[in-house]
């Protein structure tokens, strides 16, 4: 019962945290978009892409490791020694190939902007182990206080900047900020302890647990920054700063949501390896909840994606709003199978996810790549609505398979949120003939969804119940039937 709560408590104290910091941080990033021009979110989308896969490569599969293994006082030096010198290493490389990024896309900015982000590389290094050692003891309520204070006095900081007109550098000091703010917290917190002498038991160890692991996480980083990568060689900085946007916009709940989850379900299904009754129930449960929160969600944003963008945005922003549509359908789908490859890796199985990444990693740029020729921004959102599910399919069917879980179970979980989302496109439709684009079919939609949505958990007693105790935290809650 202890380990239960602990669980329940770490998904409470994450997903508040993540709560608090979206509603702080997203009026600091609307104030952003309105003082700055797309193509500095542009730039910024290039550097990240690229950025984002070197700090895959940094980790090696270090930060897990220290998660899965339990590892002694006397190893954990090694760790902090081969993660630091990663980063270093990953911060040179950057640094290195900023000419070459320059040239090929034709964007001479990115030889100051990317060596100044690489940096973010070392702080992410050194934070990494201290995380990882904090995230096994499920200590989510001082990490959701370090990344809220992070986020916030990063964002104050950006905007203060970019009213005094540092275009750019704004969102440069945004990122370079939060990343050392955390990651002078998280030290105070597990401070680090180097080595000159690492084990090399102790790498091997982890390089043959971490091998697999990183090369999935390295494939799926390069389809999931491929999109970026590919619109700002074929369209350049303006066109992509409106997908980063409209990108960022649909993933804004998700990762938030996808942060505390991922963080929180790997641990937990690793404690559950030995009882797979008991881990098909979480994922259920897990599926339910995900879908409950992010099928309306997606479904509120995507009816609401011009209003929303004329209105807080400015009509600069408006070539966005179609992406932004496009890219709800597939982040929709993409909530609920987020937490399939952290089950799955928990199991050990860490080669059935690669597999299914070296599958994304070939066939998802080809489709952003083909669809940005035939449809531009609208092409490359399609590609993701089109192509992305049905490779999740495949993902799902090989989970289904290794853990004994039935599919007729997995989908019985998404009835109930199917018919929330289509109870609040009922209830929002009719304001698309009522009013204008502007304020008052925004306000008016919106509220009308969210009464619909807290009705429809009246309606489902049994599924209003169930979020009910996991806010409370007063009982284990059972997981949905999972059938024949």
């Amino acid at each position: 019962m202890g380990a239960v709560t602990s669980v329940r408590a770490a998904y409470l104290w994450g997903g508040a945290g993540n709560i608090i910091k979206a509603l702080l941080t997203f009026g600091l990033s609307v104030l952003l978009a309105r003082l700055l021009d797309p193509s500095h979110y542009g730039l910024i989308g290039v550097v990240l892409a690229f950025v984002s896969i070197l700090m895959v490569i940094q980790d090696g599969g270090f930060g897990q490791a220290v998660v899965y293994f339990d590892e002694s006082e006397e190893t954990l030096p090694t760790y902090h020694t081969i993660a630091a010198l990663g980063g270093v290493a990953m911060a040179l490389l950057t640094w290195a190939a900023a000419p070459a990024l320059a040239w090929f896309y034709g964007m001479p900015e990115l030889r100051e902007v990317a060596p100044v982000l690489g940096l973010c590389l070392v702080f992410a290094s050194l934070t990494s182990i201290p995380q990882g050692l904090l995230t096994k003891e499920l200590r989510f309520k001082v990490l959701s206080v370090v990344e809220t204070t992070a986020g916030v006095v990063a964002g104050v900081t950006a905007v203060a900047l970019a009213f005094w007109g540092a275009g750019v550098w704004s969102l440069v000091v945004n990122l370079l900020l939060g990343a050392a703010i955390q990651a002078a917290a998280v030290l105070r917190l597990k401070p680090g302890r180097f080595t000159r002498r690492p084990q090399p038991e102790v790498i091997w160890r982890v390089v043959r647990y971490g091998l697999p692991l990183t090369g999935s996480r390295l494939l799926w980083q390069v389809y999931l920054s491929s999109d970026a990568l590919i619109i700002g060689k074929l369209l350049g900085s303006t066109p992509l700063g409106f997908y980063s946007y409209a990108l960022r916009m649909a993933r804004f709940l998700s990762e938030r949501v996808f942060g505390i989850v991922s963080r929180v379900s790997f641990p937990s299904f690793a404690s559950m390896r030995e009882d797979r009754t008991r881990l098909v129930r979480h994922w259920f449960l897990l599926t339910e909840l995900l879908g409950l929160i992010h099928f309306p969600a997606m479904l509120a944003l995507a009816m609401n994606a011009e209003d929303f963008v004329l209105v807080l945005l400015g009509e600069k922003w408006l070539p966005a709003v179609l992406p932004l549509r496009l890219l709800c359908a597939a982040e929709a789908v993409r909530s609920v199978q987020v937490v399939i490859p952290q089950m799955v890796n928990a199991l050990g199985e860490t080669r059935a996810v690669l597999r299914y990444n070296i599958l994304n990693a070939v066939v998802l740029p080809v489709s952003f790549a083909v669809g940005c020729h035939l449809g531009g921004l609208a092409g490359v959102g399609l590609a993701w609505m089109l192509v992305y599910p049905l490779l999740a399919l495949r993902l799902l069917k090989q989970a289904a398979k290794l853990t004994g879980a039935p599919l007729k179970g997995y989908w019985r979980c998404l009835r109930a949120p199917a018919l929330v989302t289509v109870a609040c496109l009922a209830a929002m439709l009719p304001f698309e003939w009522l009013f204008g684009a502007g304020w008052t079919r925004l306000v008016a939609r919106s509220a009308a969804g969210g009464a619909c949505y807290l009705l429809s958990l009246i309606v489902l007693p049994d599924l209003g119940r169930r979020l009910l105790e996991i806010a409370r935290g007063r009982r284990q809650v059972q997981a949905p039937e999972l059938g024949p």
